[in-house]
């Protein structure tokens, strides 16, 4: 099995902490958030990877090389930024099938990854999709809604409809299994009104040819699009018992402080506060649910909460 990973991506809602790093290398409890879906990647068994960069001399691709090991793993170039469909067809050269695609900012349990492939090799179909309720009429607009039949099989997909005109209340991630067919059909995709080359597009043209596709409902997942979802997903997994404290500073836990991180005397930090390698704590701060990014500066004697302390001329992001 062989996986691409989606990183090509502007991460535009995520600025300004995108303006100097990949949404892909933001941490998660002391792992980058791409780290993290390759490691779901490779407990499933994938052993084959491919991921789309911008630039093979990025920020994602460094984090990726220094994870790979001795693991196969390539880049994909996508230089434009012209959809999903676009970056794996700019992927398709290196692939074989079948292959699981996940975006980069798109993070769901190990075990729901396994179960997906699983679920993919018994099935026997053209593609997997995982599945989740929408939970608002406003998301409908901004995410994949698929048709199901009586038996919960996709029997069609729409890009990011009005609401009153979604055909369900389920929506599509950004995580699929796919076999050779729908590589071959990516050629195939016409430009959105958007400009872009839409994945959607490709799975409803696959349905067209093959038939109803497998659905399989994740029980949860998280999303990294703005710098609330960023302290929300640290918050996650430190309450998953993905937590390290400081015997520098006085912690509150749960907390996850990196060891090269720079910490001031009489610092005060938690609960739920990820400090990340490279950041910097002034003495006497105190600190409560925020997320410290490398370079980021909190002034001796500050007090945050909720709070996403990046570095530049604005140290804090709300």
């Amino acid at each position: 099995m062989q996986a691409v990973v989606l990183a090509a991506g502007a991460g535009t809602r995520l600025r300004p902490i995108s303006l100097t790093r990949s949404k892909a290398t933001v941490p998660v409890c002391g792992r980058t958030l791409v780290e993290r879906i390759l490691d779901g990647l490779a407990a499933a068994g994938v052993a084959d990877f491919v991921v789309v960069v911008r630039d093979e001399g990025d920020d994602v691709a460094a984090v990726c090389r220094a994870w790979a090991g001795g693991r196969r793993l390539r880049f994909a170039v996508q230089a434009a930024r012209r959809g999903m469909a676009h970056a794996l067809l700019c992927a398709a050269p290196l692939l074989e099938g079948p292959v699981v695609v996940t975006a980069c900012d798109s993070l769901c349990d190990d075990a729901f990854v396994a179960e997906l492939l699983q679920v993919h090799r018994q099935a026997g179909r053209a593609a997997t999709l995982a599945l989740l309720p929408v939970p608002s009429r406003e998301a409908i607009a901004r995410t994949g809604i698929v048709s199901l039949n009586a038996a919960g099989e996709v029997t069609g997909i729409v890009e990011k409809p009005r609401p009153e005109e979604a055909p369900s209340k389920i929506g599509s991630l950004p995580l699929y299994v796919f076999e050779r067919r729908l590589l071959e059909l990516l050629p195939q995709v016409q430009p959105s009104p958007r400009g872009e080359l839409e994945l959607q597009d490709a799975i409803a043209a696959l349905i067209a040819a093959t038939g109803p596709l497998t659905g399989h409902q994740a029980p949860r997942r998280w999303q990294v699009t703005d710098t609330a979802d960023l302290l929300a997903i640290n918050r996650s997994f430190l309450a998953r018992g993905q937590t390290r404290t400081d015997p520098r500073a006085t912690c509150r836990p749960p907390v996850w402080i990196d060891a090269a991180a720079q910490l001031g005397p009489a610092a005060q930090l938690g609960p739920e506060v990820v400090v990340e390698a490279g950041a910097v704590v002034g003495a006497g701060a105190h600190l409560t649910r925020c997320v410290v990014l490398r370079d980021g500066v909190v002034p001796a004697g500050a007090t945050l909460c909720d709070e996403v302390v990046a570095p530049g001329p604005a140290e804090t992001d709300r």
